[in-house]
Parts: C-alpha cells; structure tokens; sequence
C-alpha cells in the first residue's frame, strides 16, 4: 500500500516506505532503493528526509549536503549532525543556543577541553537547566575545580538532580546521593538520605545504586 501510494508522489507514503525498505519491514532490506525514496522527498523540502538521506549516506559530503538544507530550514538536530561530522564547534553553539541538550553538552566539553572555562560552565549550565545528569555533573565539577562554587549554586544543583530524578534518571540518583553522602557547601552530610537515593537507583536496575547501598551499609551501619 505504501509503495503504491509513494509511486504517486504522497510524502508520508514515501516516507513509510523507505522506513520499510530501509529496515526490512515486509520487503528486503535496500539501503540504496530506501536512500532513492528518501532524496525524493528531500529534494521537495521533507526535513525528515531530509535528516534520513543524510543519515543513511556513505558519502560524507552528500550527507553534509543535506544536514545543511535541514539546518538551513531551522532543524536543530541537524545542527548537532553537522558537528558532528564537521567538528565546527559552531554548530554545536547554534543547536545548543536553540535548545539542543546533547550539543550543549559537546560545546561545553570541548570548551573546558580548552580552557574556556568560563564559556563551558555556561552551556553545562543550560543543559542542566533542562535536568541532563550529564550537563548537571559537569557544571557542579566546574564549579567545584574553579572556585565558583557557594550555597546558592550549590542548591541549585540540588534540585537539578532532584528534577531530573522526577523523570527516573537513574545517574541523577547516584550524584545525589554521592553529594549527601560527603556534604558539600550548605549540604550537610546524610547518610540517610544518601542511601535512600541509592536505593531508588537500585531499585532502577542501575547497578552502581546496588554497589553503593552495600557499600553504605557495610561503612556505615556494619557494627
């Protein structure tokens, strides 16, 4: 049905049938008869297919080629695409100035990589607004390493964590509970409240979160 719908031109028709081809949905899998399908449909403007030719391309120009017409149209996680493959660090700078967490963190990464600590502590900082436990550990260490950390910041992080944890990130867990375990600057140390962050790591499947409630009860609670 696809097929005969994307032979009249129909986008999404196209679309679902080079997703079939291209996986192997009900027809033999054919990355170049998918790739065909999909450069119709980015060459009449589909961001979608756009992002999918460029994807599934081998040749790195073509594929650059097509992120760029995407990006071009205002698709952000073309933005990241081409950092990727282009290591123009601009690239991460517009995707994560619009709202990218995952190009926020590579721009923040490579500007502490080279010494542009204050830049980097900004982009860690936006990503961790949006609660990425990534983005949250990186700006506390930064802080932490260039003495810019004091009480204020230092909730703040807090409930970083404490709202990434809401959505289930299990490594938000364990830094909490890393942080209450040693105390930090208006923290106080709670070994209590360290294992109950453990606990809920474990209890996620996370296996760092069953090493450390061990390891609680064996330091702290083993008479």
């Amino acid at each position: 049905c696809f097929w005969i719908a994307a032979e009249h031109g129909i986008i999404p028709a196209i679309l679902n049938y080079a997703h079939c081809v291209s996986s192997g949905i009900g027809v033999e899998k054919d990355i170049q008869k998918a790739l065909s399908w999909y450069k119709i449909a980015a060459d009449k403007g589909v961001i979608p297919a756009m992002r999918k030719y460029a994807e599934l391309n081998s040749n790195k120009d073509e594929s650059i080629q097509y992120y760029k017409m995407a990006a071009d149209l205002g698709d952000i996680e073309s933005l990241d695409q081409l950092g990727d493959l282009t290591n123009d660090l601009e690239y991460y700078k517009k995707a994560a100035d619009l709202g990218n967490v995952e190009s926020a963190n590579k721009y923040a990464y490579h500007k502490s990589k080279n010494n542009e600590i204050e830049e980097a502590i900004h982009y860690f900082k936006l990503a961790a607004e949006k609660y990425d436990s990534t983005a949250i550990y990186n700006y506390s260490l930064l802080l932490h390493q260039n003495d810019h950390i004091n009480e204020h910041e230092m909730k703040k992080i807090v409930d970083y964590y404490e709202q990434s944890i809401l959505s289930g990130d299990s490594q938000s867990m364990i830094n909490l509970g890393e942080i209450y375990e040693d105390g930090d600057i208006g923290i106080e140390q709670d070994i209590s409240k360290a294992f109950e962050y453990f606990k809920k790591a474990s209890d996620a499947e996370n296996e760092e979160g069953s090493f450390n409630c061990g390891r609680i009860l064996e330091d702290y609670y083993d008479d």
